[in-house]
Formats: C-alpha cells, sequence, structure tokens
C-alpha cells in the first residue's frame, strides 16, 4: 500500500516506477490522515462564512495518475484492487457551492479519469472517493466490503469508511442508477418487501414510478414500514397489509382497478350474451332443416 498523506506540492510522475506494477493493490492519494476530513480546514466550523477548504490548492493531476493505473490494470497479473483519489477530482454537480459536499452529487470531473472507469469497468464509490477494481459490479463490492467487515481477522480498513459518517457496514446500490449510495448519509428507504432503494438524486427525479414511501401513519409512531409504491398497492390489494393509512393512500387505485376489471366483466358477459343468441339462432335454423 502506498500513501502520499498532506503531499499536496506533487503532481504524479514521481508515480512513475509503479508504472505495470503487478504486486500494487492499494493506492492512497486521498493527501489526508485517517479520521482527517478531506474538504473543511481544521479550526473552522459549518456556518462560518469564511471558510476554506483543505487541500483546494493540491497539484496531484488525473493524467499522471490515469496514466500509471492503466498501465498497472493492462498487464496479465496485476492485483490492484483499490485508488483513493483527492476529493478536488470530483465536483458537486448541482450544488458547487455547498459548504459540505453533498457526495451523492459528485461526479468525476476529469474526462481521462471517467475514460479510466470506462475503460476497465471500474466501480466508484463518490462516499468514500475510492475507485475499485476487479469487481463484477457495485452489489459485488458492497458485498465484499460487508464480508470483511464481518472478519475480524482482515482488521478494519478506514478508507473503505464513508467520509461524512464513518461509517462502513452501510453502502448499498440504487434500484434506479446503479450507483453506490451510503444507507445513513443518504437517509435511503429501502422497501420492505422487495428490497428496491433509491439514492436521493433519484428520489429527486419525479420520472421515478415506483417510489419508496413511508405512509401517513409513520408520523404518528406506527410500526408500518417502508414500501414502494407496487408492493404497498400489492399488499393492500392481497389483504397482507392491514394499516389504515396505506390503504387510504391505495385507495383510488384499488377502486380503479375494480372499475377496470368490472368493465371487463361486462364487456365478457355481453359476449357471451351475443355468442349466446348466435348460438340459439343457428339451432332453430339447424331444427327448421330437420323439418
Amino acid at each position: 500500500d502506498k500513501e502520499l498523506t498532506h503531499c499536496i506540492n506533487i503532481v504524479g510522475h514521481g508515480l512513475e516506477p509503479l508504472r505495470g506494477s503487478t504486486v500494487a493493490e492499494k493506492l492512497d492519494l486521498g493527501l489526508v490522515r485517517q479520521f482527517e476530513a478531506p474538504y473543511l480546514r481544521k479550526g473552522m466550523a459549518p456556518g462560518v462564512r469564511n471558510y476554506e477548504f483543505l487541500f483546494d490548492d493540491a497539484k496531484l493531476s488525473e493524467g499522471p495518475v490515469c496514466a500509471i493505473i492503466d498501465s498497472i490494470l493492462r498487464g496479465e497479473d496485476d492485483s490492484f484492487d483499490r485508488l483513493q483519489y483527492p476529493h478536488t477530482w470530483s465536483v458537486n454537480s448541482s450544488e458547487p457551492h455547498t459548504l459540505v459536499p453533498l457526495y451523492d452529487n459528485n461526479v468525476l470531473r476529469s474526462e481521462r479519469m471517467k475514460q479510466l472507469v470506462d475503460e476497465h469497468n471500474i466501480i466508484v464509490n463518490k462516499f468514500t472517493c475510492c475507485l475499485y477494481f476487479g469487481y463484477e459490479d457495485e452489489k459485488d463490492l458492497c458485498s465484499s466490503l460487508e464480508d470483511s467487515l464481518d472478519d475480524e481477522s482482515l482488521g478494519l480498513d478506514l478508507v473503505d469508511s464513508c467520509i461524512r459518517c464513518n461509517g462502513d457496514d452501510s453502502f448499498t446500490v440504487c434500484s434506479n442508477c446503479n450507483d453506490i449510495v451510503c444507507y445513513e448519509c443518504c437517509d435511503a428507504d429501502k422497501c420492505e418487501e422487495c428490497d428496491i432503494i433509491h439514492c436521493p438524486r433519484c428520489r429527486r427525479d419525479h420520472s421515478l414510478e415506483n417510489v419508496v414511501t413511508w405512509c401517513e401513519a409513520a408520523d404518528y409512531g406506527s410500526d408500518c414500514s417502508p414500501r414502494c409504491s407496487s408492493c404497498r398497492l400489492k399488499s393492500c390489494r392481497n389483504g397482507t397489509n392491514t394499516c389504515s393509512e396505506c390503504r387510504s393512500e391505495v385507495f383510488d387505485e384499488l377502486r380503479d382497478e375494480c372499475d377496470t376489471k368490472q368493465v371487463q366483466i361486462d364487456s365478457q358477459n355481453d359476449e357471451m350474451e351475443r355468442l349466446r343468441s348466435i348460438i340459439e339462432e343457428l339451432t332453430i335454423q339447424a331444427n327448421r332443416v330437420q323439418a
């Protein structure tokens, strides 16, 4: 493992000896110590007008680093597992002037970095400012982090902890965009029945059709759990959900379903009546021919 704690003046060319390495496993370019917030200068508190960000003047550049990482990943026997990058390599896409960055909105600022991620199917965890290599997908990474937490013999790697809340066992994957989210920081609600979960960005996107919500009973101390729209409707329809507030929320949909089914039943009855009339007419004609 290599760390560059507080080395704010390096550009990245000094990492050249790592080019093509088959033994490097983890590279920490976060420039901060463990437990040290990478975005707020010491001695300053959120809410202070003249705040300063820590290491915003760091010279470490994506270009040289990406070239070296690319050479490692193209090797046949590489064992590279993780790269922690400086938080200044990402930008807040929706609120660039927010005092404490909302990591669920962050995007990589460099096109070269994005290219590296795309070419090597790299998993990005914006809540740890880390790139992970060699995993099948985001769920595979989250499962691996959870397993490493359960295995005490592996020890606790604080780089894999959420920068904002220091949590390391609460990462999950958004069911809509597949981004990794911190369950605690994002206050993400998971459907009790189907485990659908959405990140804050997707929850703000009003085009979502199957949103996970709490019913109004939760405001009164009810133990009713969050459900997605589909599961709430289904559970109220089959009678497994006895919450009156949930039933109230889906009442109009259930009524529309009943109305639609009634129209279908009426249409089927009309069709049966038409076919019965045809059969009766054909029977009468057949009897006349025989007579």
